[in-house]
């Protein structure tokens, strides 16, 4: 059973990419004032005291984590260091790899696993 993936982005297909350089441009011209409207006052601040608390809170790489509604235990990979969109570093700072994906997550959502 396969299941086709569909990747989420601009939602363009090939045939509706930019085909020369002034094409892209015409198209970004479009795009990035809505990439800076998502991005949040303050963002890269807010995303750097979030991710500073998840290290203090020993939320580093390689360290074991699993959601707090869940058994299924995952390895810290990284921080989110966006600073807009719909994931921002502000809201979800840690970046959790599970068997099912690899994800941003609050630290609220979150719990460190005791591998004794």
């Amino acid at each position: 059973m396969s299941k086709e993936y569909k990747p989420f982005g601009l939602g363009l297909s090939p045939d509706q990419l930019p085909k020369s350089p002034e094409e892209a441009e015409k198209l970004w011209d479009t795009l990035k004032p809505l990439i800076e409207g998502m991005k949040e006052p303050d963002g890269e601040k807010k995303m750097s005291n979030e991710v500073a608390k998840a290290k203090e809170l020993g939320f580093v790489p390689g360290a074991k984590a699993k959601l707090s509604h869940d058994t299924e235990v995952g390895e810290v990979v990284g921080y989110n260091e966006a600073v807009g969109g719909l994931y921002p570093g502000s809201r979800y700072p840690v970046i959790i790899k599970f068997e099912r994906g690899t994800f941003e997550y609050s630290l609220d959502q979150l719990e460190l696993v005791d591998e004794k």
